[in-house]
Order: structure tokens, then C-alpha cells, then sequence
């Protein structure tokens, strides 16, 4: 783990997570700003791990659940629920929900269809904004961000699909080695920013 000072540009090794070798390849990782850490998902051995910011220590979650299908993951923290949830084409619906106290994975499901064009999945572009997972990882309809709402129980009502669109500069079509976290939303801006080629301009999108 490395810690990048914004000053000087300088990096600094800070610790090393205790599994190296657990498929880093396809990992995926997220701040949780009610604990102050950094979780952690490899690839293959799917169980979880966490470092602690305050101490620099990694933790491994042994006893929770496992998945055992190699996919590329992504995952975002809903703070409002108090979840994380994980992109994984392997899940249906392209995600499932996992609770960082408990360790439980649920799969609530999907309602409806994503915008024509758009995939979630690990390597899909996707952010919370405090009510709605956006998601970005667009073939065609460059214009649209898909929305997935969820229900009032986040962890067993199915979450619906919707979408916004925009005009203005059009966005070149996603890559096909994945958007990941070059899409994501400014909570103090109120919207979404894209950097989806080398050497293109980034996009920002206003949502309000």
C-alpha cells in the first residue's frame, strides 16, 4: 500500500497487504468513511480484507462469505445504507451487496434493462450519489449515464434501472478493457466527470 504526497509527488510504502499473491489482477478496493478504511476484493479468493488508516494494518475477513469465480470486480460504498456494493458480471443483474459488518452477501436483483449500450460489470465506470448508483461503460448512447435505484429495502427489493441524458459534447465510446474508476461523481459539484481515452479532454456532466 502507497501513499501518494500531493505536495511533493513523492510515494511512500506504508505496508503490505498479508496475501501478495491473491489475484491482485481484477481486484477491486473502496474508502469506507464511517470506519476510516480501505476495503479490499481480490479477483478469485473473494473474501474480503480491510486496512485500517489510522494504524496502517490490514485485517482479513477469514470467516466471511467466499466467492470463488475469478471475475474483475469493482466496488463502491453506499454510506447511506451503510453497504458496499460489487460490480461483478458473475452476479446476477451485474452486482450484489455485501455488509461490512456482517460480512453478508445479499443479491437483491434487477428491474428492468440498463440504456442501450451500457454494461455493469467490474469494469464498468460507476459512483454513488447519495439515493442512486450512475454507471457509465457505454458502446452506444455515449449521451446517457445509467441510473440503478434502489428499492426501499436495498438488500431484497430489486433496484430499477433508469438513465439520464445530456446534451452537449458528445463522449467517445467506452474501450474495451473497461472504464473503471476513470467515471466518477462529485458530490460537491453535482456531477460526473470522464476520462475515457488517453489524450481526450475529460467530460463533466452536471446533474443538477
Amino acid at each position: 500500500t502507497m501513499l501518494l504526497d500531493v505536495d511533493t509527488g513523492e510515494w511512500e510504502v506504508k505496508t503490505t497487504h498479508p496475501a501478495p499473491g491473491a489475484s491482485t489482477s481484477g481486484a477491486a478496493g473502496c474508502y469506507d468513511s464511517l470506519r476510516n478504511r480501505i476495503w479490499y476484493k481480490p479477483a478469485s479468493d473473494g473474501r474480503p480484507s480491510w486496512l485500517n488508516l489510522d494504524t496502517w494494518s490490514w485485517t482479513a475477513q477469514s470467516g466471511w462469505a467466499y466467492d470463488s469465480s475469478w471475475t474483475y470486480k469493482r466496488l463502491v460504498y453506499l454510506p447511506e445504507h451503510d453497504l458496499i456494493l460489487q460490480a461483478d458480471a458473475n452476479k446476477s443483474g451485474g452486482f450484489c451487496l455485501w455488509s461490512p459488518t456482517t460480512g453478508i452477501i445479499y443479491q437483491p436483483g434487477v428491474s428492468g434493462s440498463p440504456p442501450n449500450g451500457l454494461v455493469l460489470s467490474g469494469i464498468s465506470g460507476c459512483d454513488w450519489d447519495g439515493e442512486r448508483l450512475l454507471v457509465w461503460h457505454n458502446s452506444s448512447d455515449t449521451n446517457v449515464i445509467g441510473t440503478l435505484t434502489p428499492g426501499a429495502n436495498p438488500i431484497s427489493d430489486p433496484w430499477t434501472w433508469g438513465q439520464v441524458s445530456f446534451s452537449g459534447a458528445t463522449p467517445t465510446a467506452c474501450i474495451s478493457n473497461g472504464t473503471y474508476g476513470r467515471f466518477a461523481y462529485s458530490r460537491r459539484l453535482k456531477g460526473c466527470v470522464l476520462q475515457n481515452l488517453v489524450g481526450d479532454k475529460p467530460f463533466f456532466f452536471a446533474l443538477w
